[in-house]
């Protein structure tokens, strides 16, 4: 999964992260859509708990990443590999399914996933 604040190559199977969430989540009491006006130190606050979240949780930190230099999206971008490999899928892109007037959009399959899941966008 790529996107301008996130990089991540994992699996989060459902209901087993709901803990983890709980963990570093914060009460928050500001608007819903733009929290201009919370004046926490969202970094004192939350990289604490995140660190400390990984001894309580299967979270493996790359520290050192380098992130790849900045290209033209591929083909290769807007469909899903066929084995259990890093990728980027571009948005918007690759497999689709309309059942009953939902569209589901898979962004790893139990192929991606070593047939362990899949997730789903809809």
């Amino acid at each position: 999964m790529l996107g301008p604040h996130t990089e991540i190559y994992s699996l989060i199977t459902p209901g087993d992260w709901v803990d983890f969430f709980r963990y570093i989540s914060e009460p928050y009491e500001g608007g819903l859509l733009v929290p201009e006006g919370d004046s926490r130190n969202l970094k004192s606050l939350l990289i604490p708990k995140v660190m400390a979240a990984k001894e309580r949780f299967d979270i493996n930190f790359l520290l050192n990443y380098q992130p790849p230099e900045l290209g033209d999206w591929t083909k290769n971008d807007a469909r899903l590999p066929e084995s259990s490999q890093p990728f980027n899928l571009r948005a918007n892109t690759g497999p689709r399914w309309m059942l009953g007037g939902v569209m589901a959009r898979p962004f790893i399959t139990t192929t991606q996933g070593n047939g362990i899941c899949a997730n789903f966008e809809h």
